[in-house]
This record gives structure tokens, C-alpha cells and sequence, in this order.
């Protein structure tokens, strides 16, 4: 059995999706709403690298150079959080260099000769969702496929509106999931990880994959 989702190119979720999917991922068990298999789904970036020229945190009332970036993804909305983690720890944030102009000493630079930082190498939770699906009789089983995921990428601030950095987009992404034989409700998948195809990939990069549960780690023992 296929499922088949839309990222909605650009499309808003609203936000009580959200909230319900953090609550899925945080207590890591199935919800079953009407005997639908329901699916954690949840989407992951890597190998973060920004090599281009970035100018949103430069003038009052910013605090130069660094910024923490979120992601608008159409699954998601973006958050203070550590959406697209960079590598200078600030404020208790992973932040990137977003006033390149200004700053341009070796000790700011987010990647280039000798500087490939560590951290952007950490997977970090972008995106959160519930994918409900119909079961196969007692069987989850199933392929989730998502069409032309993208991130947004946002320098965020407190005292000032949100900056657009850029954008970066994907191919369709297709996976199955394998369930327990003895425990066919307790079911896990995930994709390859994947490269942009679009945006703006000449400043920045980033792989993402989508990984997804139904069941406790318990019943899985």
C-alpha cells in the first residue's frame, strides 16, 4: 500500500499539526485515530555548509554577526531552534556568520579553506508531521512518498522581522516501511539522504532524509 503526500510547495500547515506531531515524536508511540496506522514522520538535514555571501545580521537592531536560522518547509513553520544548527555556539544556539561583508577574518567564515566546521556535520530535526494511512488488516506496512521538499532557510530575530537567507530544493522522496512480524503495528522507514536539485545551491547545501515510526521503542523489544 502507497501513500502519497504533497509538501505543498510553500503551503502552510497550521499550527496544531505541529504541536500534535511533536507530541508523537516526544512520546514516541503510535496514535490510532479511527483504526489508521499513524505514522511519526519526521525530517532531518546534514552536511550543512554555507559558503556564500550572507548580510542579514549587520545593522541595529541586530547583534552582528551571528544569527540561528530557522526552516519553512511546508510540513513545518520555523522556530528557535536548531532547524539548519551552524557552528558557532551563541546564546545557546548553533549559529552561522550571517554578515559576511563585514566579517570576513578567517574566524568567521561558516566554510571554506581549513574551516570545515564540525557541528554542521550533527543530524538535526527540521520538520515534524503525523502521516495517517490505511492499515492492510492488522499490517502498517506501507510506502510514504513526499513530493518536492524544500527548506526555506530564515535568520531569525527577537527584536526584528525574520531575514530570508535562502532556499533549497529536493526531489521526490519515496521509502517503504518494515513492520515486526510478531508485532505487525510496530513498523519503521527511512530514505537515503539526498542533495538539493534547485535553489540556491551555489551559497549553501545541506542532505536531508525522512525517517518514520509507528509504535514504542517498548513493543519493539
Amino acid at each position: 500500500m502507497a501513500w502519497f503526500f504533497a509538501c505543498g510547495k510553500r503551503w502552510a500547515f497550521a499550527a496544531a499539526l505541529v504541536v500534535v506531531a511533536l507530541v508523537v515524536i516526544a512520546s514516541e508511540r503510535a496514535v490510532s485515530t479511527s483504526s489508521l496506522c499513524s505514522y511519526a514522520v519526521v525530517f532531518e538535514n546534514y552536511q550543512r555548509r554555507v559558503w556564500g555571501p550572507v548580510n542579514t545580521e549587520c545593522h541595529a537592531p541586530h547583534t552582528p554577526p551571528w544569527g540561528n536560522w530557522g526552516v519553512e518547509s511546508g510540513i513545518s513553520r520555523r522556530w528557535d531552534g536548531f532547524q539548519f544548527a551552524g557552528w558557532y555556539l551563541s546564546g545557546g544556539w548553533r549559529q552561522w556568520n550571517s554578515c559576511t561583508k563585514d566579517y570576513t577574518d578567517p574566524e568567521y567564515y561558516n566554510y571554506g579553506r581549513n574551516h570545515q566546521r564540525a557541528n554542521p556535520d550533527n543530524i538535526n530535526q527540521y520538520a515534524v508531521t503525523v502521516a495517517r494511512v490505511e492499515p492492510d488488516g492488522f499490517n502498517c506496512q506501507t510506502v510514504l512518498t513526499y513530493q518536492d521538499p524544500y527548506m526555506e532557510l530564515w535568520e531569525l530575530d527577537k527584536l526584528d522581522d525574520d531575514e530570508w537567507v535562502g532556499t533549497l530544493d529536493y526531489p521526490t522522496i519515496s521509502f517503504a516501511t518494515t513492520c515486526l512480524r510478531a508485532k505487525p503495528w510496530v513498523c519503521r522507514g527511512e530514505s537515503a539522504w539526498y542533495r538539493p536539485i534547485g535553489g540556491n545551491t551555489r551559497r549553501m547545501t545541506s542532505k536531508i532524509r525522512i525517517t518514520a515510526r509507528v509504535g514504542s521503542d517498548e513493543e519493539e523489544r
